[in-house]
């Protein structure tokens, strides 16, 4: 399944938000070779995972279902650390447009969850 789709944010510049979102999937992707080898329960992340994935992901929202896919866990494990992440405000519940009757079932990054995973990735990339 591809995570890079859509645009980048607009508050970074254009070159460095590609390279930050690329380098993003890359992370991730390689979390996912990993798991080829090594048993995912005995690396389990998924709060990062959760984080890579959704700031990867181009369109800037994803489903929930989505996300707990992308981190490799359950649904209801998925939605306990969803709960951690949005009490620390570093994800948010996204109504969908098309039905604002249905309950949320979409989550982005906020404006400082999205700053803490570019902090982290700028941090990394410097080595």
């Amino acid at each position: 399944m591809d995570i890079s789709r859509g645009t980048p944010e607009p508050d970074l510049a254009k070159d460095e938000a590609e390279m930050l979102r690329i380098a993003a999937a890359e992370l991730y992707a390689m979390r996912r070779r990993r798991d080829k080898h090594i048993p995912c329960e005995l690396l389990g992340e998924p709060v990062w995972d959760m984080l890579l994935a959704s700031y990867a992901h181009r369109e800037n929202v994803m489903s929930i279902p989505e996300v707990c896919h992308f981190s490799a866990v359950s649904q209801s494990t998925g939605h306990r650390w969803l709960r951690a992440l949005i009490s620390k405000s570093l994800v948010e519940y996204v109504r969908s447009s098309l039905d604002s009757d249905q309950d949320c079932n979409l989550v982005a990054l906020t404006k400082d969850g999205r700053a803490m995973v570019e902090e982290v990735l700028r941090d990394m990339l410097r080595g």
